[in-house]
């Protein structure tokens, strides 16, 4: 009897183990995909600071409900990395913080987003509206562009069609879908600028400067 406890004990012991080890495989494996193309012939010249703000404040972790079919939360990317901003509309701070770069016209900015639900791992770039519906039934993605948004008009969120030459892509809001209440806590997001060149073949951003906070649901 005791030496089938103890093989039993062996066998847990061993199950955990190989869990824990097969997640730390599967993130090492994200991490050499993010980190191909950063080969010796490639120079990041990247001299944008970034970072995810909510009412002018820099967001590092946040805490919100897990359920299903709910906001959790909209983050404002500014070109700085100060704390506290200016009390001022997001249209306004983006090019206060914008104008303090030069030559920077051909530099957008993307976002990176990964979570596990249901024991399957999602994981996404995003650079522009095609990304929105990409994780349903879990997290819905969506962007804007306060910049260009003109008083008057329904404020909503970008589409392809409205992705002109001019867009600046100032907001990111994310969506607890109809199955958000089996998300994993935390969601991790990125947000980083680039231009061509900056992403990967693997399709990851390759540049040295990106801002990433943790999104908690409890």
């Amino acid at each position: 009897m005791k030496y089938i406890l103890l093989l039993l004990l062996i066998i847990t012991l061993t199950g955990c183990s190989t869990k824990t080890s097969d997640k730390v495989k599967k993130l090492d494996k994200i991490e050499e995909k993010m980190a191909e193309g950063k080969e010796s012939d490639y120079t990041d010249t990247n001299p944008i600071k970034v970072a995810l703000y909510q009412n002018n404040k820099k967001v590092k972790s946040v805490t919100y409900k897990r359920a299903n079919h709910v906001e959790i939360g909209t983050y404002n990317a500014f070109y700085t990395d100060k704390d506290n901003l200016e009390n001022d509309s997001v249209k306004n701070n983006w090019y206060r913080y914008f104008k303090n770069y030069k030559d920077i016209n051909d530099y957008k900015t993307g976002f990176y987003i990964y979570f596990t639900a249901e024991g399957k791992e999602y994981e996404q770039t995003i650079l522009d509206p095609t990304s929105k519906h990409k994780h349903t039934p879990y997290v819905l993605v969506y962007l804007y562009d306060s910049y260009n948004y003109k008083p008057g008009t329904v404020y909503t969120h970008l589409e392809m069609e409205d992705m002109k030459k001019n867009t600046v892509i100032t907001s990111i809001k994310l969506y607890l879908a109809g199955r958000g209440s089996k998300v994993d806590s935390p969601i991790t997001l990125k947000v980083f600028t680039y231009k061509d060149g900056d992403i990967n073949e693997n399709g990851y951003y390759r540049g040295n400067y990106e801002y990433e906070i943790k999104v908690n649901l409890k």
